[in-house]
């Protein structure tokens, strides 16, 4: 998300640096200034050189240096800072506690704080601007016929068990037992791969449920693009799953989970079902699936759908709350 942005930003003259944690490289990245895990210093020296901060993720460390220069700070929050909003089953240890609750008090004294979601400002509690996430228009498309696809249920995503690909492996077991063929291929990597291959064996699934494991980012519109239905079943509340515009865009019908930000990125191009609950997930698979390729009425209002996430469209949000934040530390 945060490289989409960037990228707007300097096709319209702006001149961005972008400070990032993660290692490696992404495709494109020659065209910005990057610098990967930057040291105090590092970062004292590019926030003294710019106007206003943007933090595309809240980060204490990234925060650290405005004790020292001040500067306008825009925080998009991606996320839940409080563990109940995001439908954590787990308790948080003391030390995860403190870290939230400094993230907490680092969005009460930002200049200006965008949500990804209405569900993470209700639950992150400050005040904010809904400016939901941009998917890339440019990679993910709609190249195949419906007819021309596989019927196998398609996962996206990191195999942990937040994000319930256990879930979709019950209700293949569920369709199963009421006769109904379905079949699943899951797409991704993580610690429950072990876990989740165990679990498909014990249910006798191992020939109907396919691991093809991780994939890049032009893989996986060739992979939804051999897909009619794709499902985000997260158990906890996600906050704007970005998989759920990039299979739209490639074309297929989206399933997943009504809790955070899932339900308003799917709106009428698919459908939706309690958090953790795989009995319903497998009724609605049961739905789709009895329509075989007639499944025109996910398609009527892509389109219109996808334009509120284009990332133009975004990128220009962003820079208003930029100039916003600029004008309101000016004054004060």
């Amino acid at each position: 998300m945060a490289f989409l942005a960037v990228k707007d930003w300097v096709r319209r003259g702006h001149e961005v640096r972008l400070l990032t944690n993660t290692p490696g490289h992404f495709p494109g990245e020659e065209e910005i200034s990057v610098t990967r895990r930057p040291a105090l210093s590092e970062m004292i020296e590019h926030y003294r050189w710019c106007d206003v901060v943007f933090q595309n993720h809240l980060s204490i460390r990234f925060s650290l240096p405005l004790i020292l220069i001040p500067r306008p700070y825009v925080v998009r929050m991606g996320g839940f800072v409080n563990h109940r909003a995001a439908n954590q089953p787990w308790k948080p240890s003391l030390r995860v506690y403190v870290q939230l609750w400094i993230k907490a008090f680092i969005l009460r004294r930002a200049t200006r704080n965008i949500a990804v979601s209405a569900a993470v400002a209700a639950g992150n509690r400050v005040s904010a601007r809904i400016i939901p996430p941009p998917f890339d228009s440019s990679l993910f498309r709609n190249e195949t016929p419906l007819s021309n696809r596989s019927t196998a249920i398609l996962f996206v995503g990191r195999l942990v068990l937040d994000k319930g690909p256990d879930d979709l492996i019950r209700a293949v077991d569920l369709l199963a037992k009421r006769g109904i063929r379905c079949s699943a291929v899951i797409a991704g990597d993580g610690p429950s791969l072990a876990h989740l291959k165990d679990l498909a064996r014990q249910l006798g699934l191992k020939k109907v449920v396919t691991f093809v494991g991780a994939k890049t980012p032009q893989e996986l519109n060739g992979i939804m693009n051999n897909h009619r239905v794709v499902v985000v079943p997260s158990k906890v509340n996600d906050a704007s799953p970005i998989v759920a515009l990039e299979a739209i865009a490639s074309g297929c019908v989206v399933i997943g989970t009504e809790g955070g930000g899932c339900a308003v990125n799917i709106g009428y191009c698919g459908l939706t079902y309690p958090n953790g609950d795989f009995t319903a997930l497998a009724d609605s698979l049961a739905v789709v699936l009895a329509k075989g390729d007639q499944l025109s009425e996910f398609d009527d209002t892509r389109t219109r759908h996808l334009k509120r996430y284009d990332p133009e469209k975004i990128g220009g949000e962003f820079l208003e709350e930029l100039d916003i934040a600029f004008r309101k530390y000016k004054r004060t």
